[in-house]
């Protein structure tokens, strides 16, 4: 019942938004690596960062270039550790 209604609130709402043009000079070539980026204010001592931690420190280099954007206003000791992890994680 819920997922029922998520869906027809979804297809409804798609109704309503223009699609994005096609993106110019796409790579579409499967074998190249994938680049991810992580954007966050909260890798600091704060709950999500516990939840990143795990994707942070589990890519696969050889596959995965990862980007992460950091917000945080005051680093803390929490800060260090993930960006030692992901510096170690490639």
């Amino acid at each position: 019942l819920v997922c029922d209604a998520h869906e027809q609130w979804g297809e409804s709402f798609q109704k309503l938004v223009t699609p994005l043009p096609p993106i110019k000079g796409l790579d579409l070539t499967l074998d190249r690596k994938l680049t991810v980026g992580y954007i966050s204010p909260d890798f600091f001592t704060h709950s999500v960062s516990y939840f990143a931690e795990a994707p942070i420190t589990h890519h696969r280099a050889s596959e995965v270039d990862v980007v992460y954007y950091c917000a945080v206003p005051y680093p803390d000791a929490r800060t260090s550790f993930l960006r030692t992890q992901a510096e170690a994680a490639g």
